[in-house]
């Protein structure tokens, strides 16, 4: 496995020692997300209090919306989008 970093289309630059624990094992387990919904849909059904705090991405010009909580044990979500492969850390 390469020590080099990698580097995102936009040149962020991924440190690997941050990620990767042992050489091979990642750190932080990524938040696998299969399915989404509307905001007025998570709202309108509760599946979402509408006080939560939202990390907020942009996909294909649509406005993806992840739950700051969840992501706090994560700190790395990914999934598809209409094709688009995606992936949000912090």
């Amino acid at each position: 496995m390469s020590a080099e970093n990698y580097f995102t289309k936009t040149g962020m630059e991924i440190v690997r020692s941050r990620v990767i624990n042992s050489g091979e094992e990642s750190i932080f387990q990524p938040f696998p997300v299969t399915s989404t919904e509307t905001l007025s849909d998570a709202l309108r059904d509760k599946n979402l209090d509408e006080n939560a705090d939202l990390v907020v991405a942009s996909i294909k010009g649509k406005k993806l919306g992840l739950i700051k909580e969840q992501l706090a044990y994560h700190h790395v979500a990914q999934g598809v989008f209409e094709g688009t492969p995606w992936m949000i850390w912090f």
